[in-house]
């Protein structure tokens, strides 16, 4: 139902003179795992998925294996052989995928040619902490997503100045 052209060439789709790549970044935060006080972490469950465009994708929208959403599940060994938007977390020290037995994952793409790849995930942010206040004390936490990929040709929905920020009050 879809092919990558000879042509492919990992690196970010071409873009035409001032026009900009739509990203789509959607995270939830499922659980508040754990708070160190000692090492100033946080550590969150998260869902993620990111979604983008890659116009080079050929498909065949007439192929029975369309679901009757227009989607298709992929393998997530399909994300070693495409171009994909790099993301880095502000205040990282660890991002533990949960496993089963294989990542818990996915991998689709439709017939628009939008590839959708989610994950859930463990990871632990560091978090400045005042204990001045104590008992009293109050903590902010901010849990940022960016993209590495060039921010001249990006479009980042639901997003500031190409930042995603959620608050964390603890």
């Amino acid at each position: 139902p879809w092919c990558l052209p000879g042509y492919y060439d990992y690196l970010e789709p071409p873009m035409k003179k001032d026009e900009k790549m739509e990203l789509n970044f959607t995270f939830t935060i499922e659980e508040i795992r754990d708070v160190d006080d000692e090492h100033e972490t946080i550590q969150i469950e998260i869902y993620l998925e990111r979604q983008w465009k890659d116009e080079r994708i050929q498909i065949n929208p007439k192929n029975p294996h369309w679901s009757t959403t227009g989607k298709l599940p992929l393998s997530l060994d399909i994300l070693n052989h495409i171009w994909k938007p790099l993301i880095k977390i502000q205040n990282l020290v660890d991002f533990k995928k949960h496993k089963v037995i294989e990542d818990l994952a996915g991998l689709s793409i439709n017939k628009d040619k939008i590839i959708k790849h989610s994950i859930q995930a463990l990871v632990t942010l560091s978090c400045a902490m005042d204990f001045k206040t104590f008992p009293f004390d109050h903590h902010s936490c901010n849990f940022q997503i960016r993209s590495n990929s060039d921010k001249k040709k990006l479009y980042f929905r639901a997003s500031v100045e190409d930042l995603v920020t959620l608050l964390l009050q603890l």
